[in-house]
Formats: structure tokens, sequence, C-alpha cells
């Protein structure tokens, strides 16, 4: 008697899919002013009680949900509770997924997610899957506490905000978040304010692609590390995208560097060492002439500054055209993937100790 009369009192007279019956031995398929507190997955808002169970049949993991009927706020579990230990909550249910028909989820009522995904139906009557939530716990944050967290549960683009513990200074920005790929992406570490790392590779694993301070020979530099290309640990010390700053430059420049390390720049012979031999060749710029070029600088030839032999087979310190040149091999040039009437609009070039 008690369950029909938490049905009557919290469901509407016509609202069938709430009245959902009891089984004929008399157990619950509903559980009235109940939910799961722990192992909940995602938070979906504005949706009905089935719309609810359909979301957690078409998301992966999924086998129960808390919903509240008032708010319209459905919670997607990806865990039961042992011995379905439930919390008294007025105007909610708690529902697990097997006692409803799979039918629900329509053409995905068959199909197999990976972990973290959804199934998703296309308007052509196929299916896909798309990331959803991430699917691996948060990373830890070593000397760091948490102190405001965004978004909802593990849904793409929900995380924490962090501050570093006493003693240890912020590098990075202070977010952890779920991506867009579903992976948790740590944008920080906390450094020991008594130790800097020599260079990106001293990085920790998980931090964020940015500028971090470095130190060499006792003095400070800032640098660009990408953390995300080909494992981590990459110190950045050229980068071309859209023209603004002038590489045709002399060696003195060259030698101390140039640019602005959020957009294009050159590095710095202090840092990595570019005047030294590459493949058997000098360095050389406009104002100082190594290469092996008999009848004149390839430097002035091809408006740029390179490891210059007689004269180039790539040549990515070149004026940025953008593109389709008519010019033979001025612009930035590689040649054995573009050719030379080829101009690339992005370069990149990093160095890693190991």
């Amino acid at each position: 008697m008690l369950n029909k009369c938490l049905s009557v009192e919290f469901c509407d007279q016509n609202d069938i899919e709430c009245k959902h019956p009891d089984n004929i031995y008399g157990i619950r398929y509903l559980h009235h002013d109940r939910i799961q507190q722990t192992n909940i997955l995602r938070r979906l808002q504005q949706l009905s009680l089935i719309e609810c169970v359909t979301k957690c049949f078409m998301i992966s993991g999924c086998v129960a949900v808390n919903y509240d009927k008032d708010r319209k706020i459905c919670d997607v579990l990806d865990e039961l509770d042992v011995g379905e230990n439930l919390r008294v909550e007025a105007g909610s249910i708690f529902a697990k997924n097997s006692i409803w028909s799979k039918t629900l989820a329509g053409s995905c009522a068959d199909y197999t997610c990976f972990a973290g995904d959804k199934c998703v139906e296309l308007e052509t009557g196929g299916i896909r899957s798309a990331y959803v939530y991430c699917k691996d716990p948060v990373q830890e944050a070593y000397n760091a506490t948490c102190i405001e967290t965004f978004g909802l549960y593990k849904n793409l683009k929900a995380g924490n905000q962090f501050k570093c513990k006493a003693g240890f200074l912020m590098i990075g920005r202070p977010f952890l978040i779920c991506n867009e790929n579903g992976e948790w992406n740590k944008m920080f570490y906390c450094r020991d304010m008594d130790i800097l790392p020599r260079d990106c590779s001293d990085i920790p694993y998980g931090s964020g692609s940015g500028i971090y301070t470095i130190s060499l020979e006792d003095q400070h530099f800032d640098v660009y590390c990408d953390m995300d290309t080909a494992g981590f640990g990459w110190t950045v010390f050229q980068t071309r995208i859209d023209g603004t700053i002038n590489f045709y430059r002399g060696w003195s420049d060259y030698e101390v560097g140039f640019g602005n390390l959020k957009s294009e720049f050159w590095l710095g012979d202090s840092l990595m060492s570019s005047h030294q031999n590459h493949n058997g060749m000098m360095f050389s710029t406009t104002d100082k002439d190594n290469d092996r070029d008999t009848s004149g600088n390839c430097a002035n030839k091809f408006k740029g500054a390179w490891w210059y032999n007689v004269c180039h087979k790539a040549n990515l310190n070149g004026a940025y055209l953008g593109g389709r040149i008519s010019s033979f091999a001025n612009g930035i040039i590689w040649y054995t993937w573009k050719g030379y009437y080829y101009s690339l609009k992005s370069t990149k070039m990093m160095i890693k100790r190991y």
C-alpha cells in the first residue's frame, strides 16, 4: 500500500510513465523519493523520465538513473551501490535500466559503444558513436588543492580549478578539464619554488602546452613547451603561423631570438645552439654567409636564414607567402613534401633532450 500511495502522491493523474508498475512479486520497479548519491556519470537537464531512461540506454556504462521530476533533472549512473544503499530525497525516482525495454533506444538498442561514448542516431538512418564523457578517473593533481568545480560530473567540458599548496608555483592555467575527446586535460603543474626545469622535458606529463620558465646555467628563460605532439616535453624554437613576424633578419637577431612566444618566434642561439653545424652546414643569415654557394649568399637569394648548402631543399625561415607561388624556391619551403612552388602556411620546429 505504501508503494501505491507514494506513486499517487508523486505522479500526475495521467502520467503513465511515472506510474511504471511494480512486478507481480511486489518488487518496486521505481524507487520513489529515493536516489543513489554515488557513481553519477553525467547530469542531463530538461528531460522527461522516459527520455532520461532512453539516454541511459544510449550512453555506454549506464546501469541506472536518478530522476528529479519537478526540476526535470536526469542523473546517469554507471555503477550500483552495494545493497542498493539509497538516500531519501523527496520528489525523486531511482530506477535501474534493466526494468525497461531497450527498444526505447530505437536503432541504438543493440549498438555497443566504447566507454566514454554514446550512440547517436543519424538523420540518414545510420548510427555512430560520439564522445560524451571522460571514462577515466580524474587525474591526481600533485601539490595542489581544488578550489572550484564547474560543469557537471564527467561531462565534456566539466572540470575543476586548483591552487598550488604553499611553497609551490602554479605553472600553466589552473584547470583540469574533460576535453572534447573525452580525456582529462591537466593544464598546469605545481613547481617547487626552489627548483626550475632545465627544458620542456622536465615538465611533468599531463601538463598543458604553453609558456614555461626554465633555467640554464643559472639564467632563467621563458619558452613554449609542446606537451601534446608525439608524446610530451618538446621545446619549441621556431613557429610560423601568419606572417606577422619578419624572419629575414641578421645574425644578431637570430642569436638573441625574436618574435612572440604566443604567436611567431625564433627562440635564439643561447637556448638551442642554432648556429652550430646541421648536417655539416653552418647557419647563414643576410649578413653572415656560411653556405657553399660560390655565386652569392643563399640567405639573400631566398630572403631567409638557414643551414644552406648550394642552396636549399628547406627554407622554413623564408618569407611568409602562404600557398602556391610563382617564384622558384622562395617562401617557407620544404621541397621533399610540397616542392619549390608552394610556401607552407605554418611550421613548428622543436627539440627534445630525450
